[in-house]
């Protein structure tokens, strides 16, 4: 399995019942080609310390919310869904601040690896194609981000001596990378 479906589901669970709907946001779900990111708003609620937090001590923001995925037996009461995160994945997944808690699940290299030699020959087709179309400078910011990761429009500009403003909507246009905060990187 590319996640650890069990934690997964928890971590989506969990950002749905405890979000902060007070600030008129809903959770988010992102999907990349390297991970899943799955973002709540609210922080941790007044009262809950982030080691409490990784122990599974649970606050529920709206109890009526989570007495209805109790119900559905989709929730958990007494906060085991965290445990059923942490026995898959390290507490260095989330990233908490005082508005978001954020979930990053990256995929397992290998099983990724797999599913990278299943992909359809249209696919690999279409994706060549659009390779041949980009620019020599949208290659080149392509190739950066691919080798060194996410990176903001001035580390890519220092780093090819160049301005990559055009490269960047051209690849962002053929949904090639994609924009996290304030780093581009590859979809």
């Amino acid at each position: 399995s590319v996640v650890e479906k069990p934690a997964l589901r928890e971590a989506v669970l969990n950002a749905i019942i405890h979000n902060d709907y007070l600030f008129m946001t809903s959770p988010v779900f992102e999907i990349y080609d390297d991970r899943i990111v799955v973002l709540s708003s609210g922080g941790l609620p007044p009262g809950l310390s982030k080691d409490q937090f990784f122990k599974g001590r649970s606050l529920p923001r709206s109890r009526e919310l989570m007495r209805i995925f109790t119900d559905m037996e989709l929730g958990e009461q007494l906060g085991s869904g965290m445990q059923k995160i942490l026995r898959a994945y390290p507490t260095e997944i989330f990233d908490i601040s005082g508005s978001f808690i954020q979930a990053t699940f990256y995929y397992d290299k290998e099983a990724l690896a797999i599913l990278r030699n299943q992909i359809p020959e249209e696919v690999s087709e279409r994706r060549a194609s659009v390779m041949k179309m980009l620019s020599p400078t949208a290659l080149k910011v392509l190739a950066l981000l691919m080798e060194e990761g996410a990176k903001t429009r001035e580390e890519i500009d220092s780093a090819l001596d160049l301005s990559s403003g055009d490269a960047v909507v051209e690849l962002r246009g053929h949904g090639l990378i994609t924009k996290e905060s304030d780093k581009y990187l590859v979809r």
